[in-house]
């Protein structure tokens, strides 16, 4: 059976008897890779930049007054100070 013509094995060997060993492969188109090229689609993906600084210029107030007032000192010592400005201002 190995050397019948006809059979449906997983390996086929050509029927030309002028055919390389090579022949037996089939060619297959090569891989083509695009590198930094943008692809049409590139909208579709999100944007991987990374900012490690904690503020911007819009939040820096915000953001700092928050973290400022997490701590009960901190509230206690702006009471502290808006009681001396009243007593200023009185």
């Amino acid at each position: 059976m190995a050397g019948n013509a006809g059979s449906t094995g997983a390996l086929q060997r050509s029927k030309d008897p002028n055919a390389t060993a090579n022949s037996d492969v089939n060619p297959q188109p090569l891989r083509t890779f695009n590198v930094n090229k943008i692809k049409q689609n590139s909208l579709a993906f999100c944007n991987n930049q990374i900012t490690t600084s904690k503020y911007t210029v819009i939040t820096f107030l915000p953001k700092n007054l928050i973290d400022q007032f997490s701590k009960l000192a901190n509230i206690y010592f702006l009471l502290m100070m808006i009681l001396q400005v009243n007593k200023l201002i009185i």
